[in-house]
């Protein structure tokens, strides 16, 4: 009996185990890599100038509609390319940074 239980115990942790190394190179990078980094085909390191809607969001660890709120309001500068909205890392990074700093009576 005991050997039973030994055997799927090591049945149970194995796919953990396997999925835990799968999975370990999708962890999200960091708000400055997405910011300001990008891998290139080449390997070598370029600076991001310009992100999309959906990279900003994830950037900024903002939904869509506040990020488009932020737009219309014009606290947050968008720009157009065709019928895609961009905005420069400089103006995301800009506007985080205006927001309220915790305990501060701003």
């Amino acid at each position: 009996m005991a050997i039973l239980l030994e055997r799927l115990r090591s049945r149970m942790d194995s796919p953990v185990q396997i999925y835990r190394d799968e999975r370990s190179h999708l962890r999200k990078p960091s708000v400055h890599t997405a910011l300001f980094q990008r891998t290139s085909t080449l390997g070598d390191q370029m600076e991001t100038i310009i992100l999309t809607i959906n990279e900003a969001c994830h950037a900024s660890r903002t939904g869509r509609t506040a990020l488009y709120a932020a737009i219309k309001s014009g606290q947050l500068a968008a720009r157009k390319r065709g019928s895609r909205t961009m905005i420069l890392a400089r103006d995301l990074k800009q506007w985080v940074e205006s927001f309220p700093k915790l305990g501060s009576s701003e």
